[in-house]
């Protein structure tokens, strides 16, 4: 499920312009190398979601993302650079 070529994200945007770049992140992140998993993540936070905003690239990475999410094999370790916020996950409240 990840992208091995930038075609279609050539027509996409992130925080700093095309999004040829995304493809090869979104790849880092099924990688074994944990430096290029979080320069990946690191991308995903300041160039496809840009303080909070998504891009149009967002909706094809995400979908990337839970894919890859779904794949991952029991106990793989989970990854977060430094500095970057958790985020705020809190339960829906009733209306």
């Amino acid at each position: 499920m990840v992208p091995t070529d930038s075609g279609p994200f050539a027509t996409l945007l992130h925080a700093y312009g095309r999004a040829t770049d995304t493809p090869a992140h979104l790849a880092a992140l099924a990688g074994a190398d944990a430096e290029a998993r979080a320069a990946a993540l690191s991308h995903l936070w300041s160039a496809v979601i840009h303080q909070g905003t998504p891009w149009t690239v967002t909706p094809p990475a995400a979908e990337v993302i839970v894919a890859l999410v779904a794949e991952l094999p029991p106990g793989r370790p989970a990854v977060r650079p430094r500095g970057l916020p958790r985020p705020a996950m809190r339960p829906p409240t009733a209306a």
